[in-house]
């Protein structure tokens, strides 16, 4: 639920900065189907947002990397969101994977 919650709010933060946005939108590839939380664009420049809710035990850079492997790798998959949002792929500003540290405060 607090994925959700985050993925929510960042798209809507986005929409009011002006950002075309589209959410979990399904990208079928010859790899496997993808499906970011967030793709969005401003001008000519687009973005794949993921987000990611982790605990306090493994690294936010661990997350991020791990998100951005995931989607960045794929060709075809940058292709697809290129043509999705009207973006030339060399202004594809990047493949994101928003970590958010949950951690549970003692009581």
């Amino acid at each position: 639920m607090r994925h959700d919650a985050v993925a929510s709010t960042l798209a809507g933060e986005l929409q009011r900065g002006g950002y075309s946005v589209h959410r979990e939108h399904v990208f079928r590839t010859p790899d496997r189907v993808r499906k970011p939380d967030i793709v969005a664009a401003k001008g000519e420049h687009g973005h794949v947002l993921d987000v990611q809710i982790i605990s306090g035990a493994r690294p936010l850079a661990e997350g991020h990397a791990r998100k951005r492997n995931y989607y960045a790798n794929n060709r075809e998959l940058l292709a697809r969101v290129c043509d999705l949002l009207q973006v030339p792929e060399k202004k594809l500003g990047g493949i994101h994977g928003y970590a958010v540290l949950a951690r549970c405060v003692g009581s």
